[in-house]
C-alpha cells in the first residue's frame, strides 16, 4: 500500500471514531438535558401538589373533611406527577414519590405532608438550591407571621390566598 492510501484510509478511519465519539456525547448531553427537565417539572408539580396537600392535612388536624375541589386537585396533580415520571423513569427519588403519591402505607395525611415536605427539599437542593433554600425560609416566616397574627390575610401576590 502506497503512503496516500495509508494516509486516506487513516483520515477515513479518524473520522469513523470521531463521528462516533461526537454522537455518544450528544447523546449523553440530550439526555441530561431530559433529566434535568423532567426533574424540574416533576419538582413544580410537587411543589403545587403540597400546597394543594395543605388543605388536607389542615382537614385531619381539625377534624373535618377536606374541601372536595382541593382532593380533587390534589388527585390531578398526582396523577400529572405520576404520568411524567413514567415518561423519564431515571429520575431521583422515584419510589419515594409514587410511596407518597399513592401508597396506603401512610398512616396520616400529616405524615404524608411531613415526608412530602422532605421530598420537595431534596429535589429542590438538585433543581435549584438558592431557590430552594430562599423559599423554605419565607415559608417558615409565614407560618409563623400567620401564627402570631392569628389570621391567614396576605397581600402577597404570589400568595395562595391575596386579600387587598
Amino acid at each position: 500500500m502506497s503512503d496516500g492510501w495509508l494516509g486516506f484510509l487513516g483520515g477515513v478511519l479518524t473520522a469513523l471514531i470521531g463521528g462516533l465519539i461526537a454522537g455518544v456525547v450528544q447523546r449523553v448531553n440530550e439526555h441530561r438535558k431530559e433529566k434535568n427537565a423532567a426533574r424540574l417539572t416533576a419538582y413544580f408539580l410537587l411543589l403545587e401538589l403540597s400546597q394543594q396537600y395543605f388543605w388536607v392535612a389542615s382537614s385531619e388536624l381539625n377534624g373535618s373533611e377536606p374541601p372536595e375541589d382541593m382532593l380533587s386537585a390534589c388527585r390531578k396533580t398526582a396523577w400529572l406527577l405520576a404520568d411524567k415520571l413514567r415518561s423519564f423513569d431515571d429520575i431521583e427519588h422515584l419510589e419515594e414519590t409514587l410511596t407518597i403519591l399513592f401508597s396506603s402505607s401512610i398512616p396520616t395525611a400529616n405524615e404524608r405532608a411531613k415526608r412530602l415536605d422532605d421530598l420537595l427539599e431534596s429535589y429542590g437542593r438538585l433543581v435549584n438550591p438558592s431557590y430552594a433554600k430562599a423559599i423554605k425560609k419565607i415559608s417558615q416566616d409565614n407560618l409563623i407571621g400567620q401564627m402570631q397574627r392569628g389570621s391567614l390575610k396576605t397581600n402577597a401576590p404570589g400568595a395562595w390566598r391575596y386579600t387587598r
